[in-house]
């Protein structure tokens, strides 16, 4: 009988990624005259809003418009030519992570963990991403490309919940007992009410309170400090070790 494997479900942008790769391919496609000026207007007035925390709901503002301006203007572009420019995005950028996910990464592949990625982004650059990584399994936004090779304006986005579930239910290799979930907002909520082990990882202020409700574990990373529910972070303990100071005690 195979032994199934727990799981350590992560987001990717903004959790194990520095930035997002999303934002990265808007502003790429901004500067190759892809998307015209007008709409690189409209994007960057939401993300100064939000980069001068204006609204308590910037961030979510800015996250939707971008995505808006992605899904409807991307449709008639050719997906061969969308993805050589995402792929260049990755292969140049792979490396720019958070040091607690990778600690996370690197402790539970030695503990026998299956490691998976969920991220709204394009499906086509969490795969490259995921596979730079080594991931065991992904899921990303799913763009429609027509029978002509141009996208449509169909998407259909992650629900993080149901990803989990499906991926350990179809798979006779992974198990969700001793699962862990790596997120940073409120849309990751799902993902972590799936798992045993929920990580909330540089939190918005919403995902923060709630956290605090369900006593779910806080991780904030800052320049080269890692603080764990308010307590430094010892880089050098193991994944058995983080569980025993952090959930078991908590």
């Amino acid at each position: 009988m195979i032994e199934k494997k727990p799981v350590i479900i992560t987001d990717l942008d903004g959790t194990f990624i520095r930035t997002s790769m999303h934002e990265m391919l808007m502003h790429r496609l901004f500067e190759l005259g892809i998307f015209s000026q007008d709409l690189a207007k409209r994007y960057f007035y939401f993300k100064e809003k939000w980069k001068n925390r204006e609204e308590h709901d910037s961030f979510v503002q800015f996250e939707r418009s971008s995505i808006d301006i992605m899904v409807n203007n991307l449709a008639g572009n050719d997906f061969k030519n969308i993805k050589a420019i995402s792929d260049e995005i990755i292969d140049s950028s792979w490396n720019y992570t958070y040091v607690f996910p990778r600690w996370l990464y690197y402790e539970t592949k030695i503990a026998g963990y299956s490691i998976g990625a969920i991220s709204h982004s394009p499906d086509f650059m969490v795969e490259r991403f995921s596979q730079k990584h080594g991931f065991d399994f992904w899921s990303g936004s799913l763009y429609e490309v027509d029978n002509e090779g141009k996208f449509t304006k169909n998407i259909t986005t992650t629900d993080k919940k149901i990803t989990v579930r499906k991926l350990v239910k179809k798979s006779n290799n992974y198990a969700i007992d001793g699962s862990i979930a790596l997120g940073d907002t409120m849309s990751d909520v799902p993902m972590f009410e799936a798992v045993d082990f929920p990580i909330c990882f540089n939190p918005t202020l919403a995902l923060a309170k709630e956290a605090k409700k369900k006593n779910w574990i806080i991780v904030q990373e800052r320049k080269d400090t890692i603080m764990v529910n308010g307590e430094i972070f010892d880089k050098n303990m193991s994944w058995v070790m983080f569980v025993e100071r952090f959930f078991y005690q908590h």
